[in-house]
């Protein structure tokens, strides 16, 4: 057995042992991290539940302030000389045209919703010679942008 053929079982086993101990730290590192991304879930989780309940509280304080300053606007109107059932009717059309008009904005700012621009740079690519993207809204239903 010459010198050479000697040293190849050393270099394998060498080898052999390198590589398992890549392994043994790839496998570690893998569930480091695996356990990281856990910890990190569970903080998650726990902040968006604490900013879900400070966000209720919030609005209810909001909510009670509106009504104390709906309040203090009838008894305002009643000083003017109106009926308490007058100044809370004109209160209740004053929440009423609000509310209307939240609606309104809001049916506006739902016309952002369409994704026109990627809607149309897909339909360019399936065919349509057009530089157009296709209208969402049919036209004549008083819906036009």
């Amino acid at each position: 057995m010459s010198e050479r053929e000697s040293e190849e079982p050393a270099e394998t086993a060498s080898l052999l042992s390198g590589l398992q101990g890549m392994l043994a730290a790839l496998r570690t590192l893998v569930t480091d991290v695996a356990e990281l991304a856990a910890l990190e879930t569970r903080l998650a989780g726990h902040a968006l539940a604490l900013m879900i309940a400070l966000g209720a509280a919030a609005a209810l304080f909001l909510v009670t302030a509106w009504l104390l300053v709906v309040a203090v606007a009838v008894g305002w109107l009643v000083r003017l000389g109106l009926t308490w059932e007058a100044a809370t009717l004109i209160m209740a059309g004053v929440q009423v045209g609000l509310a209307v008009l939240m609606v309104v904005l809001g049916r506006r700012a739902s016309r952002h919703l369409l994704f026109e621009g990627t809607r149309g740079a897909l339909f360019r690519g399936a065919g349509d010679e057009s530089d157009e993207p296709p209208d969402p809204v049919p036209e004549g239903t008083g819906q036009e942008r």
